[in-house]
């Protein structure tokens, strides 16, 4: 279970989902307007954890659907002995 709000719509988004450990892949999905024509419609989002960040791609529509959003985080590396 999660929530996803954001600037770029009016609503709080409640997902479901499932954690798949041998992808390491977070699937979620929920109903919400869609944005082009204000008709309910179902969404995704998917994150793929890797070992120093994670990507998360958005979806909207039926089966594979149309994909609307990435979102691409890395973690900040340490900063180096020899700069201190």
């Amino acid at each position: 279970v999660g929530t996803w709000f954001d600037n770029m719509s009016s609503y709080l988004a409640h997902m479901e989902g499932e954690m798949d450990p041998q992808t390491n892949a977070l699937v979620m999905r929920w109903m919400a307007p869609d944005m082009a024509t204000g008709k309910p419609a179902p969404h995704r989002f998917e994150a793929v954890f890797s070992g120093d960040g994670y990507t998360s791609t958005f979806f909207i529509g039926e089966g594979a659907g149309t994909k609307t959003m990435v979102i691409a985080m890395k973690r900040k590396g340490a900063k180096s002995d020899a700069k201190r």
